[in-house]
């Protein structure tokens, strides 16, 4: 069962009271975005459950740009426990439905350039 992209964003757009100003979005959206960050901090640093381990992306120069994830790292280790899930996943369904106005406010439409983007 897929998601109805056009109608998410209608669904989204007629209970959006707040923040229809591009201003009071955009101030929403970095706030949004910092909560998701702490969120996955805190997984580190005071769970425990996921660990950072980051070096250089080796790609040999001769890979073609749809290889590179073939050589790509998340620089991850472990597993979200369910706690840490459960925050992560309500800070970023958060951080959606504050994109959703942005989108609405700037007159674009996602659903077109997200089809593109996944061949859907």
């Amino acid at each position: 069962m897929g998601i109805n992209l056009d109608n998410f964003q209608k669904t989204v757009d007629e209970l959006l009271i707040r923040h229809r100003s591009i201003l009071d979005t955009l101030s929403k959206l970095q706030e949004a975005n910092g909560k998701i960050n702490r969120a996955v901090a805190k997984s580190v640093t005071r769970c425990g459950c996921l660990r950072i381990s980051a070096r250089r992306q080796e790609i040999p120069p001769d890979t073609d740009f749809l290889s590179w994830k073939n050589y790509t790292e998340t620089h991850l280790d472990g597993e979200l426990c369910e706690r840490c899930r459960e925050v992560l996943e309500s800070e970023l369904g958060e951080s959606l439905f504050i994109w959703l106005p942005f989108v609405h406010c700037s007159i674009w439409s996602w659903v077109p350039s997200w089809k593109k983007k996944t061949n859907a």
